[in-house]
């Protein structure tokens, strides 16, 4: 039932992770400053999240911050993203799980100095991942973020903090 008795439009639809399976806009304020990040049909709600996650790590080091940038030189859009004056990549994050096939092209093709990972997956999975996924001299260009998923479950978008003391960041 709606505020003014009349029944709802429709009823929400979850899925199975009791996500709602509906594209949507969010409003956070990080930093003192507005960003809305957009939840297409079918992902998580937690993908939103790290999203956040990432701004609220890397916009006080990168002032070009974007979401959900779409690449036409390259096949992957990137969670979020830095660029410089030549619309070249600063930096790229990739949030929640990622396919070892797509970490290897970000390390290599996308010319970002300063890449990112960040999920609620232990450090110690993604560290073996990592090095599993792709050769060795390209690991310097990574951080690995790992944000435990009790962090995520209280989350006020109109003032987005996190205590870094409970991340778990690791640099090769």
């Amino acid at each position: 039932m709606g505020l003014s008795g009349t029944p709802a439009v429709s009823d929400p639809v979850l899925d199975d992770d009791g996500d709602l399976w509906l594209a949507r806009a969010y409003n956070f304020r990080i930093h003192e400053k507005r960003y809305t990040l957009f939840k297409v049909k079918g992902e998580p709600y937690r993908h939103v999240l790290l999203r956040a996650v990432a701004v609220f790590l890397y916009a006080p080091v990168y002032d070009t911050l974007t979401i959900d940038t779409p690449l036409f030189r390259n096949k992957y859009k990137a969670d979020v993203a830095a660029f410089d004056y030549a619309n070249d990549p600063l930096f790229w994050a990739e949030c929640g799980e990622t396919a070892a096939d797509t970490l290897e092209f970000i390390v290599k093709h996308t010319g970002a100095r300063d890449i990112a990972w960040i999920d609620s997956t232990p450090i110690g999975q993604m560290e073996a991942f990592a090095r599993k996924a792709m050769h060795f001299k390209y690991l310097d260009k990574m951080t690995l973020v790992s944000v435990p998923d009790d962090a995520l479950q209280y989350v006020d978008p109109d003032h987005f903090w996190l205590d870094e003391r409970d991340l778990t960041r690791f640099f090769f």
